[in-house]
């Protein structure tokens, strides 16, 4: 009897289950990103005719964007399925470091800037600056280790 009326649930489940009307909207397609997306079309003509523009829009210039994108590419890379080809490491470290961290933006706005799904954005957003805190992190900070670094620090405080 129980197993009767579990079966008939979920055959209930199954009619009212609402169907997916896109596997990807459209203005999302890969295609469509190459072709209008800011990473693909804008940076690539910034970067070339105008490197002023392009520190204005990622802030900072193209050397230094490329020289992080190679120093942690490899750490933020995902392979391609069958089923959808993965996004650009150029194109993550845009977004998150340099369009969300710089000005702030919201994952709405950087979804219709870059062509890149919101959902996809919050996934990878946290590992991307994982990586650029893993990578940079023996470089650029420093904890102190004894009680006359910490003093110093303590003393630029009011």
């Amino acid at each position: 009897m129980m197993l009767l009326l579990r079966e008939r649930r979920r055959r209930i489940r199954r009619t009212f289950r609402r169907r997916r009307s896109f596997w990807i909207r459209p203005w999302l397609a890969t295609d469509r990103k190459l072709q209008f997306g800011h990473y693909d079309q804008l940076m690539n003509e910034l970067r070339i005719e105008d490197e002023p523009s392009f520190f204005i829009f990622l802030r900072m210039p193209p050397v230094m964007f490329y020289e992080l994108l190679n120093r942690v590419g490899l750490r933020i890379k995902k392979t391609d399925t069958l089923f959808r080809r993965a996004l650009s490491t150029g194109l993550k470290l845009a977004i998150t470091a340099l369009r969300h961290l710089a000005t702030g933006d919201k994952y709405s706005t950087l979804q219709y800037d870059l062509r890149v799904a919101r959902n996809s954005i919050s996934k990878f957003l946290p590992e991307v600056c994982r990586a650029i805190v893993d990578e940079y992190k023996d470089e650029v900070i420093s904890c102190p280790t004894d009680p006359i670094d910490w003093r110093a620090i303590a003393d630029e405080f009011p």
